[in-house]
């Protein structure tokens, strides 16, 4: 069985990718399991700023499309890799905080 995001990928072997301002860009990669990691850095660097993992791709993608990197993305994400805050099923009622 083919992973469900198989049929998202670009060329790059990003899910969505957008430049923010002058030296932003927000892309998003998928993970294993079917899921998918939003990043937020600096253009063409090789780490980012801020992470977040969603167990939806296509939620995922939304968030992308209309975060700036300011704060949190939309809902949905269950994990942010920076503060280790995770929200189970990605409800914001459920945040804790793993260190």
């Amino acid at each position: 069985m083919a992973d469900r995001t198989e049929r998202l990928v670009n060329k790059e072997g990003s899910l969505y990718h957008r430049y923010v301002g002058e030296d932003h860009e927000v892309t998003v990669w998928p993970m294993s399991y079917g899921k998918a990691r939003v990043c937020f850095g600096l253009r063409d660097d090789i780490g980012y700023e801020k992470g977040y993992c969603y167990e939806d791709p296509v939620r995922a993608i939304e968030a992308a499309a209309v975060w700036d990197g300011s704060g949190d993305p939309l809902d949905g994400w269950h994990r942010n890799v920076e503060t280790g805050r995770r929200r189970p099923g990605g409800d914001p009622a459920k945040e804790v905080r793993y260190w």
